[in-house]
């Protein structure tokens, strides 16, 4: 959780440290209002994803 340059570099660090190569992410939960999923989802499409496309 954190802003989009946190999340990268917590990805990293999971695929450096743990060797992972996917995750899951669970961004809507029971009774969360549409505007905070899109809030949360919007970063990580357009910040986080695509820095991971270009590797």
């Amino acid at each position: 959780m954190g802003d989009p340059d946190t999340v990268i570099v917590e990805i990293e660090r999971y695929h450096r440290e743990l060797e992972i190569t996917e995750l899951i992410f669970r961004i809507h939960f029971p009774d969360m209002p549409q505007n905070k999923v899109l809030k949360a989802i919007t970063p990580l499409g357009k910040k986080v994803m695509p820095y991971f496309s270009k590797q």
